[in-house]
């Protein structure tokens, strides 16, 4: 009888051991996974957000608003599209683009080199340059911006300097400080 009583004892003594590995392991590897799901869910979200808030731009024409443009965000630099759609600009202006300055980034936020095993996240990273223009006359330099604003890529003016030129001359020279975003 004792024997079966301790056996009993035993079988409990298993089941509890039993049901708290299965809680730990729940709390060791199912709940913070389930936890990183939702913080890449809310991640997704805000980009989501902020594609929407800065793809579209709206283009009044006789008084209707009409979609003008959704900017893309590619997954790398893509420097080759970023001088054609200055190059464009610089047609539709009829001004002459004397220097573009790439400015080259460093590892971004998040990447620190170090590999934990996980996969990356995509990451929005600024690509920042400066353009250098000489442009006919004020109305030029107000064409050059719109292209590029309205280029099917996103595109943010950060500055604009005078270089050279003023009310009187025959042309007029800018610098634009330009960004632009891709996924990393």
């Amino acid at each position: 009888m004792q024997k079966a009583l301790s056996q009993k004892r035993l079988m409990i003594l298993f089941s509890i051991i039993a049901a708290l590995l299965v809680v730990a392991g729940y709390l060791m590897i199912v709940y913070p996974s389930l936890d990183r799901i939702n913080t890449l869910k809310s991640q997704i979200q805000v980009e989501k957000t902020f594609i929407e808030t800065a793809g579209k731009k709206m283009d009044v024409q006789n008084g209707d608003q009409k979609e003008a443009s959704i900017h893309t965000t590619p997954e790398s630099k893509e420097t080759d599209q970023i001088v054609l759609d200055l190059h464009n600009a610089e047609n539709a202006a009829k001004s002459d683009i004397q220097e573009i300055l790439m400015q080259h980034d460093n590892a971004g936020p998040g990447d620190n080199g170090v590999n934990d095993g996980q996969e990356p996240l995509s990451v929005l990273q600024p690509n920042t340059f400066s353009v250098l223009v000489k442009a006919p006359n004020l109305d030029s330099v107000k064409t050059f911006i719109d292209t590029v604003e309205h280029s099917d890529r996103f595109y943010k003016i950060l500055s604009l300097e005078t270089a050279s030129g003023g009310e009187n001359a025959k042309s007029l020279t800018y610098q634009l400080e330009v960004e632009t975003y891709h996924y990393k």
